[in-house]
């Protein structure tokens, strides 16, 4: 049993390239027991809009008060308290409220089925797959699933993995029982190669970029294969060194999934924690791409190392580019808005500082207690401070990072409105939740780090934030290059420009 008050349960502000004015309550939920399905409140301002999409599951609507307009199908249908209405799977839709009839607020009831499977199906093969880590106990949950292996799509894929992640703490574990799980559907799953339309750009580049790495991949297993049968030469090394560098330098592309396109995932499907996975992969083929650079540095370093090392590389590259083609990029394509899949790459900030495009707003001045400086020069300041600060607040989320120069972590404007908790890898996730829990339990305020990266000497603070009655508030970052500072070494008290 459940019982809240609409005025306990907390509210997000939503606003993006597709969506404006626009404030969600989630009411009831799958985390309330309410199965697949979800009730959701919306307050819309004055001109407000969600973005015209589609999705497989149909919902209802009931307005409250106010009046706006229900797209639907091409049409658009007035909408005022007491409208009640039903938007069936697979329509293209959009609610926008009106802009002189002040807000438009709904309760929003969406009767979403995670995949387009019979329940006990599905719960069957969540079974067997939380099992697969113990085959030999897991032979009558494979007899009882294996007539359905082959009707399993990429949309039930993402909802058992999802599944899984809340039922297994281990990512070790997961990584072990997904990768079963994917290879015991692989038929169903690989029927239509990049089973997706292919006119959104963005995706496009990373196809290309899969793409090239495949061809790197296969040089370096030729490479293998030669030296194993004419011996390992300094010229094969050489060879195999020059292209760990060359795919070093392809897979920036996972930058781009990790800072781009995962908040898109997050923000527009809801079995999204496929790419903390994902992402735990990819620091796994970076950290063996660093153990191969590492192994051409040593002359000791043999064929037999080289093959293991690139056993790993090429197992984890390889089901990175099928789980992307053929299970991640279908969904991202069918859930997410194409205007965002298409803009996603604009604008991201993440070199450069930032700068007013517009001269509206500018030159306006803002009481900071202490002056009033305007917009203009607020950006200015923060472009031009010697560390790199980020803010979170409250609720955890993404609400504000600097421009500098040169940043020491990437950036990008994906990361706004996004849980920080899905900013990190999940090998540091338990350190960021640990440093949030104690700010919101005021036992600690600060949090301190030093780490070394490639030849850069890297400061890192936490400071919680709270207001003049002690409640938390927030987190700041603070991150600084200090090679420079370490080097002093006796005080500097005059001009040495000359």
């Amino acid at each position: 049993m459940y019982i809240s008050h609409i005025d306990e349960i907390s509210s997000k502000r939503i606003e993006n390239e597709v969506t404006s004015g626009v404030t969600k309550q989630v009411l009831v939920s799958p985390e309330q027991g309410w199965g697949d399905y979800v009730m959701r409140r919306f307050v819309l301002d004055a001109g407000g809009y969600a973005p015209k999409h589609s999705h497989p599951w149909p919902h209802i609507v009931y307005v409250l008060e106010g009046e706006g307009v229900l797209f639907f199908e091409g049409e658009e249908h007035p909408l005022s308290g007491g409208s009640v209405s039903y938007v069936p799977s697979d329509t293209l839709h959009q609610i926008r409220a009106l802009s002189d009839n002040g807000p438009h607020l709904s309760l929003y009831s969406s009767s979403r089925r995670r995949c387009v499977m019979d329940r006990e199906v599905y719960d069957q093969l969540l079974e067997y797959v939380l099992h697969l880590d113990t085959p030999k106990e897991n032979t009558e949950r494979l007899q009882a699933c294996r007539p359905y292996f082959d009707s399993v799509t990429s949309d039930v894929v993402m909802a058992l993995v999802d599944d899984v992640m809340k039922n297994v703490d281990d990512i070790e574990k997961v990584k072990i029982l997904v990768t079963r799980m994917i290879h015991s559907f692989s038929k169903g799953i690989n029927r239509e190669k990049r089973p997706f339309p292919r006119h959104i750009d963005p995706i496009e580049k990373l196809l290309e970029r899969n793409d090239l790495i495949n061809e790197q991949l296969a040089l370096c297993s030729d490479a293998l294969k030669m030296a194993r049968t004419d011996g390992f030469s300094r010229e094969l090394r050489t060879l195999l060194d020059q292209q760990v560098t060359t795919i070093s330098q392809l897979i920036s592309h996972y930058q781009e999934k990790e800072y781009r396109l995962f908040p898109l995932v997050e923000k527009f499907i809801t079995e999204h924690r496929c790419v903390q996975l994902m992402w735990a992969i990819h620091d796994d083929i970076r950290k063996t791409l660093t153990e191969l650079s590492s192994l051409s540095k040593e002359e000791s370093s043999g064929i037999d190392e080289y093959n293991k090392a690139f056993g790993a590389l090429f197992f984890d590259m390889k089901t990175m580019i099928m789980r992307e083609e053929q299970i991640l990029f279908p969904e991202v394509i069918r859930m997410v808005p194409e205007n965002a899949l298409l803009t996603m790459n604009e604008d991201q900030l993440e070199s450069g500082k930032a700068a007013f495009t517009s001269e509206r707003d500018a030159d306006e001045k803002v009481d900071l207690l202490t002056g009033n400086p305007t917009l203009r020069q607020i950006v200015s300041i923060f472009n031009n401070l010697p560390v790199d600060i980020t803010f979170i607040d409250e609720n955890d989320e993404v609400v504000f990072f600097s421009t500098p120069d040169h940043r020491v972590f990437h950036r990008s404007k994906g990361i706004i409105g996004r849980n920080v908790k899905n900013c990190h890898p999940p090998k540091s996730l338990h350190v960021v939740e640990k440093i949030l829990a104690a700010f919101k339990a005021g036992t600690r305020d600060t949090a301190e780090f030093f780490i070394v990266m490639n030849s850069q000497k890297i400061r890192i603070e936490y400071r919680a934030i709270r207001n003049e009655e002690g409640v938390y508030k927030g987190t700041l970052e603070i991150t600084q290059e200090i090679s420079h500072l370490q080097e002093l070494t006796e005080p500097k008290r005059l001009l040495d420009w000359d």
